[in-house]
């Protein structure tokens, strides 16, 4: 592929659309998109921001004094002969060239305009791809999509684009550097400020004094500095929305998932317009070493805009996964108290079934109806005694399931010397009643102790034989038996006579 920049005007080219489509063949390199609209021109289907006249701002540096033209460019018609004139002027007049072009969305662009420009100086179409793909209608369109449009390189791209708000506010800007001419071309749009780069005209020639001229001839990339400067005041006015340091009910005043996207959003902007301004600075030709480039004073600012940004996500996150488990706590709440209550019913059907079934089974024989021979009072003492039982039950419910869970604890703290949740949840009640046994029936203990000792002794504890346990607590007993009768029969110590005998106190 052709290098546009490197490229001479040639008679054959009348148009810019031409120059592009011959440079990049018969495709055109992914941008037939932008041939199209600079021949056919584009149809209007998808919009917000309608801007009836756009403005054109040209401003030269003659003498060390900036001279500045300004044009008004409808939405479609031809070019102007005073702009094409302007345009047009040698380089060997002036020192630096500053072209300022409100450019936003394709139906508010006059292609016309697009192809002078892009045609005298031959500028790479990825500087118009570039900036044309932040742009709404050019993807709602069909025209193009965020993932189909050509992009350059890093290192191919010789433009630098400031992206305060994607969609909203972005400024794209390339240069044409020689020993003939210094010549910068801005587009940039601003939905929320339209005039800023009048604004910019305006504040450049505020102080038209020789010496500033001079200073800004010396670095012309400095020309920009006042949008750049604005643009990073304004992002830190986004970084800054959602930062606060009140304590607020909701947290960080109503952050949502969609706040997050946003302050993600900010974040990829701000890195993606501090590589920009990085790889701008690093050119030759941009810094010329004549005295310090301003530009460069904004790195700093940039990457402390980006910390801001990555804290205040790290908030955000850390906000909403709080956020998710307490849900996530409630919801649990909510399905322990249902199933204490269908527990709850549960237990009361287990008492009012036979119930139902008594009063089915006595039916309707009562005295007092004339069908039968039994009292009727006994129903109501029946059910009242059923009501009773149900309500002890559901009563004694809580704190018998609240007494296994102290034995539990405490089955863990005497057995294990530790109390961990994990421990005490395992813990069954078969084995708090089996050491329960253990430490009253003095059997129990010795049967317990003998099946430990086998299972220590065993080489495969987890498949002992009945047989081996049996013999084991077999000898145990046998040895126990043993010690009583020797130290209870005649073989048994007896105290020597010379002795000391423990004599009662008076």
């Amino acid at each position: 592929m052709a290098d546009p920049s490197s490229s001479g005007p040639g008679p054959s080219y009348d148009t810019y659309a031409d120059y592009v489509a011959s440079v990049y063949g018969v495709r055109y390199g992914g941008f037939a998109w932008l041939v199209g609209f600079l021949r056919k021109g584009y149809e209007v289907r998808f919009w917000e921001y309608q801007q009836p006249q756009i403005e054109i701002h040209v401003l030269d540096s003659v003498n060390d004094t900036l001279e500045s033209w300004s044009f008004v460019a409808p939405r479609r018609g031809p070019v102007d002969q005073s702009f094409l004139n302007v345009l047009r002027k040698p380089p060997s007049e002036r020192r630096t060239r500053l072209i300022l072009l409100q450019c936003g969305q394709l139906g508010d662009t006059n292609g016309s305009y697009i192809d002078a420009i892009g045609l005298h100086y031959l500028l790479d179409p990825y500087f118009f791809s570039a900036h044309f793909d932040l742009c709404r209608d050019l993807t709602e369109s069909g025209i193009i999509g965020r993932s189909y449009g050509p992009s350059a390189l890093p290192s191919g791209r010789r433009f630098l684009q400031i992206v305060t708000d994607r969609k909203n506010s972005f400024m794209t800007a390339t240069w044409r550097i020689s020993s003939q001419e210094r010549t910068f071309i801005v587009l940039g749009l601003d939905h929320s400020n339209p005039d800023r780069l009048t604004k910019l005209r305006d504040e450049l020639l505020k102080d038209n004094s020789p010496i500033k001229t001079r200073i800004y001839d010396e670095n012309p990339a400095d020309y920009l500095f006042p949008y750049v400067r604005d643009s990073a005041r304004a992002a830190a006015s986004l970084c800054n929305r959602h930062a606060h340091f009140d304590a607020d009910p909701d947290g960080i005043h109503g952050a949502s998932p969609f706040t997050w996207q946003w302050n993600q959003s900010n974040r990829r902007a701000l890195i993606s317009s501090m590589n920009s301004l990085a790889r701008f600075v690093a050119y030759p030709e941009i810094d010329t070493g004549v005295r310090p480039l301003k530009l460069r004073s904004l790195l700093p600012d940039y990457a402390a805009l980006i910390k801001e940004a990555e804290v205040t996500g790290l908030d955000f996150q850390g906000l909403l996964q709080q956020r998710a488990n307490s849900a996530a706590m409630e919801e649990t709440k909510r399905g322990i108290a249902q199933a204490d209550s269908v527990r709850r019913l549960a237990l009361v059907a287990f008492v009012f079934i036979p119930l139902n079934f008594a009063t089915s089974f006595f039916g309707m024989n009562f005295e007092q109806l004339g069908t039968g021979t039994l009292n009727i009072g006994y129903f109501f003492l029946l059910a009242a005694l059923a009501g009773g039982l149900s309500l002890a039950l559901s009563t004694t419910l809580k704190p018998i399931e609240a007494a296994w869970l102290q034995a539990r604890y405490r089955f863990a703290l005497r057995e294990y010397q530790d109390n961990d949740k994990e421990l005490v949840a395992s813990i069954t009640k078969r084995q708090i009643i089996w050491a329960f046994v253990r430490r009253h029936f003095p059997p129990a203990r010795m049967v317990y102790e003998s099946w430990e000792d086998a299972k220590y002794n065993s080489d495969n504890p987890d498949e002992l034989p009945l047989f081996t346990t049996l013999y084991s607590i077999g000898c145990n007993g046998a040895r126990s038996r043993a010690r009583r009768l020797w130290n209870s029969g005649p073989f048994a110590a007896k105290p020597a006579a010379d002795a000391p005998q423990d004599r009662p106190e008076a």
